[in-house]
């Protein structure tokens, strides 16, 4: 049941200073989405999963990993997000290929959110053998108080 209607006394509208009555931040640029995906190819390709789950925001934060199934649980903690990492980062070696970042592939959410999607490969390689993995990605990247860099507030990829 929703249930909901406008009280006999009206609505107050209380305007809110937005930033703290500064000016709004600029919008996340293409060279801090740029650096953010570098940082993340990095530690993934250096196979650390301290490092890699430290690129993750804290709060209010979602991976559904390349090779997550609708059956694994939701990982919306370091702790999974850690869990994660350390199966996929078991492999001997990881070449993450990515294409380079563009207005074209980035979606302003606001002044400190944006979004990063496209398709990216990546390299496999386990006792000598290496595959291929085909993936579209979406990385909502947030700009956080106190944190240098971009977080990663949401990663969605799937094998395509």
């Amino acid at each position: 049941t929703h249930n909901s209607g406008i009280t006999p006394q009206g609505v107050t509208v209380v305007a809110k200073k937005r930033f703290g009555g500064a000016p709004p931040p600029p919008p996340i640029s293409v060279e801090e989405v740029a650096a953010a995906r570098d940082a993340w190819i990095n530690s993934v390709q250096q196979l650390d999963v301290d490092a890699t789950t430290l690129l993750y925001d804290t709060e209010n934060v979602r991976l559904l990993g390349t090779v997550d199934t609708e059956d694994n649980k939701l990982r919306n903690n370091h702790a999974l997000i850690h869990e994660y990492f350390t199966h996929f980062l078991s492999n001997d070696k990881i070449v993450a290929k990515f294409p380079e970042v563009t207005e074209d592939n980035i979606i302003q959410l606001g002044p400190n959110h944006v979004i990063f999607s496209d398709y990216y490969t990546f390299e496999l390689t386990k006792h000598g053998k290496t595959r291929m993995a085909k993936a579209k990605f979406s990385y909502v990247y947030r700009r956080k108080t106190g944190h240098q860099g971009l977080l990663i507030a949401t990663h969605n990829s799937g094998i395509t």
